[in-house]
């Protein structure tokens, strides 16, 4: 099984259809048993955001809350204003959580009658990603197509506006269509980072920082993987083709995508061995703390939202904020401060 794009070639051209219709006959006396409604990117300017993000299909019951606020607040401080997810099987408390941020996300059902990884790739994730640039033109300036445990880190900017900008100094910003991020792996199976964020005035925010994902990893792989191996983009829905998950499979006429130097941003990538077992972690590895720069002002965002949600998406704190017994594994100790 695969994902495929369908053409319709118009006899009139000039007459642009309101509905199409998908059917495996052709024949004239065949009734239509499904009526698809066209989405033209002119109509969507009044939805218009500057950056919306993409993830592929969450599976596996996915319900990891502080991780999920981590993402979401993450990008919403890059400038991130509209989220669209494709829920194949999401966990209670994020699914609450998803619904108390209202216009912000889109999620939309997505369940294939194939057996994923067998029949068909990771329930379907490139007919998602594309169904997701095709839903985005004239709706979104800029497309960032990364997974949940996936942050892309801008190194000397503090957003992706800001980010964009100077990426489009490099080329011809005229033709590019999108930004090439190579992947650094950040395994979770290192020890955790110590540094301590002392944020006065705002007790629970100092305790989420010690579950941020971002401030507690920063052991990563030394090398990091050539662009279009494990990379995410962020890309200009209008001139992309067709969307892959590592790298656009093809751009627009005239368009390409820029490889973004790793001392401008790299894609941070937290998980556990690729291959299973420990034997990643023997990988040469550094310290790289640079998504630390956004660690106290991503703290108290989660703890806003987090102190938002618990109550009405039933959440236990004691058992979300329950102290790590890795925590004593320290490798780099800091302390900083802020005025809440």
């Amino acid at each position: 099984m695969a994902a495929c794009f369908i053409i319709c070639y118009l006899p009139d051209r000039k007459v642009k259809p309101r509905y199409v219709s998908v059917m495996a006959n052709s024949s004239p006396t065949t009734a239509a048993s499904n009526i698809l409604r066209v989405q033209y990117s002119s109509e969507k300017s009044h939805l218009l955001v500057d950056f919306a993000a993409c993830v592929k299909p969450i599976h596996f019951n996915y319900n990891n809350v502080i991780n999920f606020l981590e993402w979401m607040e993450f990008h919403k401080l890059m400038g991130v204003q509209r989220f669209t997810f494709f829920n194949h099987t999401i966990g209670p408390e994020v699914s609450c959580i998803m619904k108390e941020y209202g216009d912000e996300i889109e999620v939309l059902p997505w369940s294939l009658p194939f057996v994923s990884q067998k029949e068909i790739r990771t329930e379907g994730l490139f007919a998602a990603l594309n169904d997701c640039v095709y839903r985005h033109r004239g709706a979104s300036k800029y497309l960032v197509l990364v997974d949940l445990d996936e942050m892309i880190v801008p190194r000397r900017t503090h957003n992706y506006s800001m980010f964009i900008e100077q990426l489009d100094t490099l080329s011809n910003k005229k033709k590019i269509g999108a930004y090439s991020l190579q992947n650094a792996f950040f395994y979770l199976q290192w020890p955790n980072d110590q540094s301590v964020f002392k944020i006065e005035g705002n007790p629970l925010a100092e305790q989420v920082s010690k579950h941020l994902t971002m401030l507690r990893k920063t052991r990563r792989r030394s090398r990091l993987h050539p662009h279009k191996q494990r990379s995410k983009y962020i890309c200009d829905p209008e001139k992309v083709i067709e969307a892959g998950n590592h790298f656009v499979w093809e751009m627009a006429t005239g368009y390409f995508t820029l490889s973004v130097p790793p001392h401008l941003g790299t894609l941070h990538h937290y998980r556990v061995c690729e291959f299973g077992g420990d034997q990643c972690t023997k990988s040469p590895s550094i310290i790289d703390k640079s998504a630390h720069i956004f660690g106290q002002k991503l703290a108290i965002r989660v703890a806003e939202m987090l102190q938002s949600v618990t109550t009405k998406c039933k959440l236990d704190l004691k058992k979300i904020l329950k102290p790590s017994n890795s925590s004593n594994n320290s490798e780099t100790k800091s302390t900083a401060r802020i005025k809440a």
